[in-house]
C-alpha cells in the first residue's frame, strides 16, 4: 500500500506544479492580438535605430518608446528588441532604466517610457532586429470567466491578455577596411592609461594591472588588445568591464626575472567610424622593481608528517563516501516517497485546500475592491446631485469627477462632446449666464444618472 501511495503522491505533485497542470489557471489564459487601429488602442509602441548603416563592431544605438493610458490599460510584460541573425546573435548592451514622463493626449494624461540600448554587429549584411512588443490588459473590456481546478469546479473573472508589437527596423552592416586582429575596438577614443597596483613585488609573484580606454565605442568587442611586456613577464587576461566613460581591461602580470623592469609604451589602435581611418592612443612608461624571492620552507620531518596525515584523512573520507553512495543507490526515489495512506490523504486534502483558498482569496479581494469602488462612486454621485440642487455649484469638482469617469462607452454616447466642451469652458469661470447654468445643471444630472446605471 505504501508503494502505491508513494507513486500516486509523485504523480499528483507533478500534475499540480508542472507548467500547465490541473490547477494552473494561467495556462487557460487566452492571448489576443490587439487591433491595428491605434485610435481604438490606448497603447502605442515604437522602435527606432539611430543609424541605418554601421561597420562591424560599431556601437548601434536604439530607442524603444512606449506610450499608454494607465487608466485604461495595465502593462503585464515588456520585450525589448535584440538584433539577431540566422546563425549568431549580435552582442547586446543592457539597456538603462527607462525615462518616464507624462503627455497630454486628447485631454488625458498618458505615460511615456523610453529605453536606450545598443547593439554590436558581428558580421556584415542586412539584418533586422526582433520586434519591440508588450503584453497588456484592457481595463475597458468586460472580464471573461476562467475555470480552473478539478473538472472546472472553481472559476474567477479573468481579463484577456493582448499583445502589441512595433515594426522591427533594419540595419546595413559593412565590413571593416582593416583586420579585426589589429584593433581593440570601433569608436571614438582619445585617452588610454596603464595602471599597476604595485611597483615593487617579489620574483614569481603576480600583480593586478588595468588598461583604461576613455571614449565611446566597442573597446573589448574583439578581445584583449596586444600588449608589449619586457622579457620574463607573463600576462594572463582577467576580464573586461564597461564603465560610464569608457572600458577597463584587467589582467594579471607575473614577473619571473629579478631586477628593475620597465613596461614600455603601449599603442592601442582603434577604428574611427566617422572619419573611416585608424587612430592610436598611447600610454606612458611604468617602472617595476622585482625583488628576490623570499622562501619559508618547512623541515623535511614536518613535511613528511603532514603528508602522511593528509593521506590517512583522504583514505578515511574516501571509505565514508563509498559507504554513503552505496546506501543512497540502494534507496530509490519512489521508496523515499512511501508514506502511510492516512498521511497521504491528509496531504492531498491540504494541497487542494491551499489551492482553493488561494483562488478564492484573489476573487474575494477583487470583489471587495470593486464593491468599495462602486459604493464610493455612488456616494460621490449623491453629493454632486445635492450640489446641483443648491444655489452654488462648484464646477471644478464636477469637472474632476467626469474626467475620472471618462470611459470609452461614455465617450461614444451622443451629446457627450458638447457637454464636455461646455464643462471645460465654465470650470474656472467666476460667473456664468443663468440660461447656461440651468442647461449645464440639467446635463450634469442626466450624465450622472447614466453613469450610476452603468456602474
Amino acid at each position: 500500500m505504501r508503494d502505491i501511495t508513494g507513486k500516486l503522491f509523485v504523480l499528483f505533485m507533478l500534475s499540480v506544479w508542472w507548467p500547465g497542470g490541473l490547477l494552473k489557471g494561467e495556462s487557460l489564459l487566452v492571448k489576443h492580438v490587439a487591433p491595428v487601429d491605434e485610435q481604438q488602442v490606448p497603447v502605442r509602441v515604437a522602435c527606432r535605430l539611430l543609424k541605418s548603416k554601421v561597420f562591424i563592431g560599431e556601437r548601434l544605438e536604439y530607442e524603444a518608446e512606449l506610450v499608454f493610458d494607465a487608466r485604461r490599460v495595465e502593462i503585464k510584460g515588456i520585450a525589448l528588441p535584440a538584433c539577431r541573425t540566422q546563425d549568431e546573435i549580435f552582442a547586446t548592451e543592457s539597456p538603462r532604466e527607462p525615462r518616464r514622463d507624462s503627455l497630454d493626449i486628447d485631454g488625458r494624461p498618458w505615460t511615456r517610457l523610453v529605453w536606450h540600448g545598443a547593439f554590436y554587429p558581428k558580421s556584415e549584411g542586412v539584418f533586422q532586429s526582433t520586434a519591440f512588443g508588450i503584453e497588456y490588459v484592457s481595463l475597458e473590456k468586460q472580464s471573461e470567466r476562467t475555470r480552473l481546478g478539478f473538472f472546472g469546479a472553481f472559476s474567477f473573472d479573468q481579463r484577456a491578455l493582448e499583445s502589441l508589437e512595433a515594426e522591427a527596423p533594419r540595419v546595413l552592416v559593412e565590413k571593416l577596411p582593416v583586420g579585426t586582429e589589429k584593433i581593440a575596438g570601433v569608436g571614438l577614443y582619445h585617452e588610454c592609461r596603464f595602471v599597476i597596483d604595485q611597483t615593487s613585488i617579489a620574483c614569481g609573484e603576480a600583480v593586478q594591472c588595468s588598461l583604461f580606454c576613455k571614449g565611446v565605442g566597442s573597446a573589448g568587442f574583439f578581445g584583449m588588445p596586444a600588449l608589449q611586456l619586457p622579457e620574463g613577464c607573463v600576462i594572463y587576461p582577467s576580464d573586461i568591464q564597461r564603465v560610464s566613460d569608457g572600458t577597463v581591461f584587467r589582467f594579471v602580470v607575473q614577473c619571473n626575472r629579478e631586477g628593475s623592469l620597465t613596461i614600455p609604451e603601449q599603442k592601442i589602435y582603434f577604428f574611427d567610424p566617422e572619419q573611416k581611418r585608424m587612430c592610436v592612443c598611447k600610454t606612458g612608461l611604468i617602472s617595476l622593481e622585482v625583488l628576490p624571492r623570499v622562501a619559508h620552507p618547512l623541515t623535511e620531518e614536518k613535511q613528511q608528517d603532514s603528508s602522511t596525515c593528509d593521506e590517512c584523512e583522504d583514505e578515511d573520507n574516501a571509505d565514508t563516501m563509498c559507504i554513503l553512495a552505496d546506501d543512497e543507490c540502494s534507496i530509490s526515489f519512489i521508496r523515499r516517497m512511501e508514506i502511510p495512506a492516512n498521511i497521504f490523504l491528509e496531504l492531498l486534502f491540504l494541497l487542494v485546500g491551499m489551492r482553493v483558498l488561494f483562488a478564492w482569496r484573489v476573487t474575494f479581494l477583487q470583489f471587495i475592491k470593486g464593491r468599495y469602488a462602486r459604493i464610493k462612486r455612488q456616494r460621490k454621485i449623491k453629493q454632486l446631485l445635492c450640489m446641483l440642487n443648491g444655489l452654488v455649484v462648484e464646477w471644478d469638482q464636477i469637472y474632476l469627477f467626469f474626467s475620472g469617469e471618462l470611459v470609452s462607452n461614455v465617450v461614444k454616447e451622443v451629446g457627450w462632446k458638447t457637454f464636455w466642451e461646455l464643462l471645460q469652458e465654465v470650470r474656472f469661470s467666476p460667473s456664468i449666464p443663468r440660461e447656461l447654468d440651468e442647461r449645464l445643471r440639467a446635463l450634469c444630472r442626466q450624465w450622472l444618472q447614466q453613469i450610476r446605471k452603468m456602474h
